[in-house]
């Protein structure tokens, strides 16, 4: 992994004050979450970090699930995205993604705003390619992700870089 934790960290920060506005809608405000990075190969947790202010009630629930996410992605070597293995029953969500050697899950917004911003993320450490990414974003059909790229806002993005 080239990039620091430190500066994943604001990468992540960065990309959730993008989505948060996508995210006005809702009924309850999500502004925060857990972000986990796993290593592809392995499974092995390589960082798991809180990412905005989690509510004391919500955060071991975030926590819990970004793990969750990571590790049944890992599980599933063929797919590429948690929305593939989601399943709500089994509370299952999406929120996960691979890059070439990583596992990115998030766990504290919406799904899909989960899954767009480990995409926005993995895309802006360059750990995943532009197309890689809106293959992957097309599987659940993700607008959040498509948000964010479009209507240049990604250069807001590329200021921290």
């Amino acid at each position: 992994m080239e990039k620091n934790m430190h500066y994943v960290v604001l990468v992540a920060e960065k990309v959730l004050s993008g989505i948060t506005p996508l995210l006005s809608g809702l009924s309850v405000n999500k502004d925060s979450g857990y972000l986990t990075i796993r290593d592809r190969i392995n499974g092995s947790v390589l960082i798991t970090v809180q990412i905005g202010k989690c509510k004391p009630e919500k955060a071991k629930k975030y926590f819990d699930f970004s793990l969750e996410k990571g590790a049944r992605l890992f599980q599933h070597k063929k797919h590429f995205s948690s929305w593939q293995s989601k399943d709500e029953g089994e509370d299952f969500y999406a929120g996960a993604i691979i890059s070439e050697d990583l596992i990115l899950s998030f766990s504290g917004l919406s799904e899909l705003a989960d899954e767009a911003l480990v995409l926005m993320v993995a895309n802006l450490c360059r750990w995943i390619h532009d197309g890689d990414a809106y293959s992957i974003a097309a599987i659940s059909d993700n607008k959040y992700f498509t948000d964010l790229r479009s209507g240049g806002k990604l250069q807001d993005y590329k200021q921290i870089m």
